[in-house]
């Protein structure tokens, strides 16, 4: 799919959980809407942002994520 990436690109989040793994590593799974035009036309899909973050000393690191659509 041919997306056009640019100032009406956007995503949304819903409520997000997280996880009980130790104080240095956590994981969030955020419902998401994503919205883009595809050949100009409006598109949203329905999905799932998660993310893994790890602390460091410079503070909270994002240190991989995935998308999956509903």
């Amino acid at each position: 799919m041919e997306a056009e990436p640019g100032p009406g690109t956007a995503s949304r989040s819903g409520s997000h959980g997280t996880s009980t793994l130790p104080a240095t590593s956590q994981y969030v799974v955020a419902p998401t809407t994503y919205t883009y035009k595809n050949h100009g036309k409006p598109v949203a899909e329905a999905g799932v942002f998660t993310l893994v973050v790890k602390r460091t000393a410079a503070g909270w690191r994002i240190t991989s994520w995935a998308w999956a659509d509903h």
